[in-house]
């Protein structure tokens, strides 16, 4: 397996505050629409994944109201071998994360860190949430 960061690098962030696995989230194109009128609202997708990810923080005792900069590292397992951009995971994760109560708005992240790693069916997001600079 390779390492995440050279060896003699330091740890770019602090201790972590906690590490949650969740399932893949749907993509940013099926997470809103807009009604004609142009209000914007959650798919049936995207409320599914916000529940179950509130019940995987509820699960590890992650609803925290983290307060202050944070700093993410994220290991992303696609599902398929679909070409996909890395950073689409990102918006509907971070929304899933502040509505669940682990931070109080994702305006905190100063500093992200992701990376694709092998195929797991299904898909999962890992995330470490560390205290930011």
């Amino acid at each position: 397996m390779v390492s995440p960061m050279p060896v003699n690098c330091p740890d770019p962030f602090s201790m972590p505050l906690v590490t949650l696995t969740l399932p893949w989230p749907p993509s940013a194109n099926h997470y809103w629409r807009f009604t004609r009128g142009g209000q914007k609202y959650l798919t049936a997708k995207a409320k599914q994944f916000r529940a179950d990810v509130q019940q995987i923080v509820f699960n590890n005792q992650a609803d925290h109201k983290i307060a202050g900069d944070i700093g993410l590292y994220i290991d992303a397992h696609f599902p398929d071998k679909r070409r996909r951009d890395l950073d689409n995971t990102l918006k509907c994760t971070l929304d899933a994360l502040q509505h669940a109560g682990v931070f109080c708005d994702d305006s905190q992240v100063t500093e992200i860190h992701i990376v694709r790693r092998h195929k797991i069916p299904g898909g999962e997001i890992r995330i470490t949430i560390h205290g930011g600079r």
